[in-house]
């Protein structure tokens, strides 16, 4: 009885087999095969509408670098007025700055001075001498400036 029992699980196994044989071996087969197609087939390239749009964006490029090779070879010609336009810009912004500043600077010096000997005097007495002092830098800056 044994024997019997071990041939039929031994042909339950051999069918088995085969049944995974054939599934697993067709699925493989199948995965070749599209794999195979995959490599043998054409280009088949992107969208037809992507490539259109990127072939129309190619050809606007070379126009424009085209029109700015153009553009470079026209010398640029930069007035004395520019460079002297630029120069009163900084100048004014410094001046600015300036008179801005130093009161702001010299109000919280005060502020500190104050805390550390516990008066209230000193913030006001450092805004009123930065404002001074800045008004006297920027006229000193303008003066400058008109000697140049």
């Amino acid at each position: 009885m044994d024997d019997e029992v071990e041939q039929r699980l031994q042909k339950a196994v051999d069918r088995i087999e085969k049944e995974l044989d054939v599934t697993f071996g067709t699925r493989l087969g199948e995965m070749e095969e599209a794999a195979e197609r995959t490599r043998n087939a054409p280009d088949l390239g992107i969208d037809p509408d992507l490539e259109r749009r990127l072939s129309r964006i190619e050809s606007q490029a070379k126009d424009a670098r085209a029109r700015n090779e153009n553009v470079g070879s026209i010398p640029k010609r930069r007035s004395a007025k520019d460079a002297e336009d630029y120069r009163g810009l900084g100048v004014g912004l410094s001046i600015a700055y300036t008179i801005i500043g130093f009161p702001v600077l010299f109000a919280v010096v005060g502020l500190f001075v104050d805390r550390a000997n516990g008066t209230s005097q000193w913030a006001g007495i450092g805004a009123i001498a930065g404002a001074a002092l800045g008004m006297g830098m920027a006229l000193f800056m303008l003066k400058r400036n008109e000697e140049r």
